[in-house]
């Protein structure tokens, strides 16, 4: 099994990659993508990350904007880049200026031995997957199968209807969604199932005490103030639970769809849709164990980070 790792790099995203660390799964290559904030700080996010918790994947520069259409960021929600922190951040690590380009990195990837079984998680929009379906549509063919963390059967987040992965590129998700690649979707309805409150991160806030695992908790209570600066005692947890549906696939259920998006301009803008079809080429993830897999994303990172 190969993975690589589509991502706009902000906490959960890095969360998440912690966890495939956790299990001894190493991506081969993870292309950054804008979303959560823009472009040149999700790079600085993803190089500084990377150096301080020894993710040794290669990183690749991608898409700065969408496929077309007004540019979305969720920085009002996440502060400039794009990871609310309770104290500590990441430290400042420099960006190469010549970090390579994402579409060839995802090229030379599909290009290599077919008989492996090649995965994407994809945690943010898109745009690199799509943009790479339309310049290599043959190396595209050789991904397996891809995992996301977006769009909502129900309300939304970042408008009242769509959820913000969908919503900064819906083109992106209609290239993706109208194939040929089988597509495994974590929504937010789903995410909204599994949550965190003050007591649950207490073990790692408290017990945590080398760099890296101070700057962790530092930015797992900036997530939860998300949800309690809006009255709110649980914060949903996102794009772990995307990894969590690769690696513990026996704690969800899934169901077949197929997957529509709302492209035009209007209140509906970035709304997915997902029809119930037996033969449908999509499958959305619709129960999951929420308190073993909660337990899995808090006393992994537990294990993970708790010794220097």
């Amino acid at each position: 099994m190969a993975i690589w790792v589509d991502t706009d790099f902000g906490f959960d995203d890095l969360w998440a990659l912690l966890l495939l660390a956790s299990q001894k799964q190493q991506p081969d290559g993870i292309s950054l993508v804008a979303g959560n904030t823009d472009l040149d700080q999700v790079c600085r996010n993803a190089v500084a990350a990377c150096g301080l918790f020894g993710l040794s994947a290669s990183l690749w520069r991608g898409a700065s904007q969408p496929l077309s259409g007004r540019v979305i960021r969720a920085t009002e929600i996440l502060g400039p880049t794009g990871m609310r922190r309770a104290g500590p951040g990441l430290p400042d690590r420099p960006v190469p200026d010549n970090m390579p380009e994402a579409l060839a990195g995802l090229e030379e990837w599909l290009a290599g031995p077919r008989e492996e079984e090649k995965i994407c998680i994809a945690l943010g929009p898109l745009t690199n997957l799509a943009s790479l379906a339309g310049r290599s549509p043959d190396l595209y063919r050789n991904l397996s199968r891809i995992i996301w963390m977006g769009g909502s059967a129900g309300r939304g987040n970042h408008s009242a209807l769509a959820e913000f992965n969908a919503m900064a590129d819906p083109q992106a998700v209609a290239v993706i969604a109208a194939g040929p690649v089988p597509l495994q979707i974590v929504d937010l309805t789903l995410c909204r199932q599994t949550s965190i409150t003050a007591a649950d991160i207490a073990p790692l806030c408290q017990t945590m005490t080398n760099q890296k695992a101070e700057v962790f908790a530092s930015l797992l209570t900036g997530y939860l103030d998300i949800a309690r600066s809006r009255g709110r005692p649980a914060m949903a947890i996102y794009d772990p639970l995307a990894v969590a549906s690769y690696l513990l696939p026996d704690f969800f259920t899934f169901q077949s769809c197929h997957l529509q998006v709302e492209t035009d301009a209007g209140e509906a803008f970035g709304k997915t849709n997902f029809l119930s079809d037996s033969s449908g080429l999509h499958l959305l993830a619709d129960q999951v164990d929420a308190e073993k897999v909660k337990d899995f994303c808090l006393h992994e990172i537990l294990k993970e980070l708790g010794d220097d």
